[in-house]
């Protein structure tokens, strides 16, 4: 899971450890929202 999590960063060109910090702190906030803790590009 954790592989896949970080190919998803890669392919999106996100940096992983400051997505996973930022989807960390919002999963705490909205857990049904999941669409939006995604790495996609808008």
């Amino acid at each position: 899971m954790i592989y896949s999590l970080l190919a998803c960063c890669k392919l999106n060109e996100a940096e992983p450890m400051s997505w996973l910090t930022h989807i960390l702190k919002k999963f705490r906030k909205s857990i049904n929202d999941i669409e939006n803790l995604l790495p996609q590009k808008p």
